[in-house]
């Protein structure tokens, strides 16, 4: 995994055998009849296949191992984080099957959050840090974060290609932090990730020919979530766990955005937050009239320039880091006066 040509040829193998595996498992939804029937928060009118999410989720983490033992002196963190993201897949394939209670699914969120900190704490006890917060505190944010993150990811897999396009950006952006901060595991799983959603994106790009499910949405939630914890993991206390928390955000802003604006706004209106509903931006975007390509190339580009506004929080002095974040905000902001515009010249 040291050279360029190695990285090519990872890169390659683990895009094409995940778009190999999906297709195969397509194939498979379609003979047992196992879809995405539209409902009341469906962007989507026909059914679908569904359950991708296990054919490209254990490519993924299989590239990853695979890679982490070739580029040797990981130990065991990879297998560690890899089991973990399989228990979120695990519970979220039972979900897609039988309609797991919101308790038992966030029960699993938080024991794995939990997990995963512990792990990570008792390895390096000194990297995990936040300033001069207690253990708790910092145990506290990071299991909050984690499953936050994993049910927003979940939520804003809507419309074709979205979940998986962020993916793909996200995952090439951790990938080149781990390079620049010396940290093989970080760059190895944000890699695995960007080129096992890209073999998954080609089928589900629109018109999607299957999705992902929560089997697949949670498990990428998970990882997004965890990454922090492993890049804080990997360098010295110069970073901190706080800004790597702060990274990560970055690398995934518009669906953290949608997702707060949204429950935010729900509240609000004292709506049962725990309906379904199309309320989130990207829908009312849809439902406005703009096509599932449009807004998951809008998401896309949020995404990407996520990617530079993370390299300037790791990099930057902390002024920077919460200059940072008055970007998305606006960004935003913008998105969402212009989508209220549509909707108005909609019922006008």
């Amino acid at each position: 995994m040291n050279s360029v040509a190695n990285i090519i040829l990872f890169s390659g193998i683990t895009a094409a055998s995940s778009a190999v595996a999906v297709e195969l498992v397509r194939r498979l939804a379609l003979r047992r009849r196992l879809f995405d029937v539209p409902n009341v928060r469906s962007s989507h009118t026909t059914p679908v296949p569904r359950l991708g999410g296990i054919a490209f989720i254990p490519v993924i983490l299989l590239a990853a191992v695979i890679a982490a033992e070739a580029t040797g002196g990981l130990g065991n963190e990879p297998f560690w984080f890899c089991a973990l993201v399989l228990i979120i897949a695990l519970v979220g394939l039972i979900d897609d099957l039988y309609s797991l209670p919101a308790t038992a699914r966030l029960l699993a969120q938080l024991m794995t959050g939990s997990g995963l900190f512990y792990r990570f704490y008792f390895l390096h006890p000194d990297k995990l840090a936040m300033g001069p917060l207690p253990l708790g505190g910092a145990f506290l944010i990071s299991v909050l974060w984690i499953a936050s993150l994993i049910n927003a990811y979940n939520f804003m897999d809507g419309i074709d290609g979205i979940a998986a396009l962020q993916a793909v950006i996200a995952g090439a952006g951790w990938g080149a932090i781990g390079l620049s901060i010396g940290s093989a595991w970080t760059a190895i799983l944000g890699w695995s990730v960007a080129m096992g959603a890209l073999g998954f994106l080609a089928l589900n790009w629109s018109p999607a020919r299957i999705f992902m499910g929560d089997v697949g949405s949670t498990a990428l939630g998970f990882i997004f979530a965890g990454l922090p914890l492993v890049g804080a993991g990997s360098v010295g206390p110069r970073y901190g766990l706080g800004r790597f928390l702060a990274v990560g955000a970055m690398l995934v802003w518009p669906f953290i955005f949608d997702t707060a604006a949204t429950l935010m706004c729900r509240i609000w209106r004292r709506e049962n937050v725990f309906k379904a509903h199309r309320s989130h931006l990207y829908q009312r975007l849809v439902i406005s009239g703009k096509s599932h390509r449009f807004v998951s190339l809008l998401y896309g580009l949020m995404a990407a320039s996520g990617v530079g506004l993370a390299w300037t929080i790791l990099r930057g002095p902390v002024i920077d880091e919460l200059a940072t974040f008055t970007v998305p905000v606006l960004a935003f902001g913008a998105t969402w006066l212009w989508t209220a515009h549509r909707e108005r010249a909609r019922r006008d």
